[in-house]
């Protein structure tokens, strides 16, 4: 019992120090390439994601994570994966319509007003973010099922490409950024859908 808490610690302190670190030097790289202004309207989109994931991850995960750690056969996992994707995709589609058609009220309140002239860019980042949470969403199996470097892997993979595409690629605007956070997020639920995968085709194979 001690042994797994450790290992969870371990690799959760590691990729969270992954995660400080790259964040730290993208906005260097962006203070740099793009000035004060724009690291500070950066920033203050990429906060969009902590409120995503508290209205859509911890609910599931206080849901349906104890319900998870006891299924063994891939077919119950993956009917109980349906009941979660309804909901997630529900709460996505409708966040998505609602910043798509209210962007201008909804920066208003929770950004400054540097932020206003982004607006249109906000639905970017929150499709970004969608990926991202419905990414640590599938994530919980491999934490279940005691896979703790694939339950992080994720994440990093986001970090290391949004590094990559910021450090090596020029940024002509505040919408390329946009969309290396939306191309990092993508690649994020890829890898965690082909963690997801295996992790279900080892499950059928035993």
């Amino acid at each position: 019992m001690i042994r797994p808490l450790l290992q969870m610690g371990a690799f959760s302190l590691s990729s969270g120090i992954i995660l400080s670190l790259g964040f730290i030097d993208i906005r260097e790289q962006l203070i740099d390439k793009s000035g004060v202004l724009a690291t500070g309207n950066w920033e203050a989109a990429t906060r969009i994601f902590p409120m995503i994931s508290i209205l859509i991850c911890t609910p599931i995960f206080t849901r349906y994570f104890s319900i998870l750690c006891k299924l063994k056969n891939s077919r119950e996992v993956l009917i109980l994966y349906k009941e979660i994707s309804k909901i997630a995709m529900s709460v996505f589609i409708l966040g998505i319509f609602m910043i798509f058609c209210f962007s201008d009220i909804i920066v208003s309140l929770l950004f400054s007003s540097e932020f206003s002239m982004y607006a249109e860019f906000a639905v970017v980042f929150v499709f970004g973010d969608c990926c991202r949470s419905y990414a640590a969403v599938l994530n919980y199996y491999n934490l279940a099922s005691e896979n703790y470097i694939t339950h992080f892997i994720g994440e990093i993979v986001f970090i290391s490409a949004l590094v990559a595409l910021i450090n090596f690629v020029n940024i002509i605007s505040f919408q390329s950024l946009a969309y290396y956070y939306l191309g990092a997020s993508f690649l994020c639920l890829a890898v965690v859908s082909m963690t997801f995968s295996l992790q279900l085709r080892r499950v059928r194979s035993i």
